[in-house]
């Protein structure tokens, strides 16, 4: 009696393997159908994303040690100074003038060379020991010259000259 049950069930299964086996071949082609879609598609995709790519143009050229020197020397001037600013009683002093502390210092990192050798040939004048009141002022008037000259906006009083 088991035997007889048991042979539809195999009939079912051994059906169901032909299936399978029959079906595996299509099932691979559908697979490389869809390999090679995807890989065109990334193909595409790739070759946008380089054509679409803006290229910025290389420069090279040679640096001279002035070039360098020159560079570091605006760095340590534009150091020594925003250090002088970072000062409480400069700060204190600048809010009394109605400066802000911040904007000097962005003021100070945007001088050119000449500013720069202005403002440090005005605080070498100042005795040693001074009062921080000179090395303030100093700062406010170059401020208030570069307002004039229209290269800053620091104090809304100052109306620039180039308008």
């Amino acid at each position: 009696m088991l035997k007889h049950e048991l042979l539809p069930l195999f009939l079912l299964l051994s059906l169901v393997k032909n299936e399978i086996i029959q079906a595996i071949p299509t099932i691979e082609a559908m697979l490389m159908k869809l390999s090679r879609h995807i890989t065109k598609w990334i193909s595409y995709l790739s070759i946008f994303t380089l054509l679409s790519m803006q290229f910025a143009p290389l420069q090279a050229a040679m640096v001279s040690s002035e070039a360098l020197l020159k560079q570091a020397q605006h760095d340590v001037s534009v150091n020594q100074i925003t250090s002088m600013l970072d000062r409480e009683d400069i700060q204190a002093q600048l809010h009394a003038m109605g400066v802000d502390p911040v904007a000097a210092k962005v003021r100070v990192g945007q001088m050119n060379e000449a500013e720069l050798a202005e403002l440090n040939h005005r605080l070498d004048e100042l005795p040693a020991g001074s009062d921080v009141l000179g090395v303030i002022l100093t700062v406010f008037i170059v401020l208030v010259i570069t307002d004039m000259l229209g290269a800053t906006d620091v104090f809304p009083f100052v109306k620039s000259i180039n308008k």
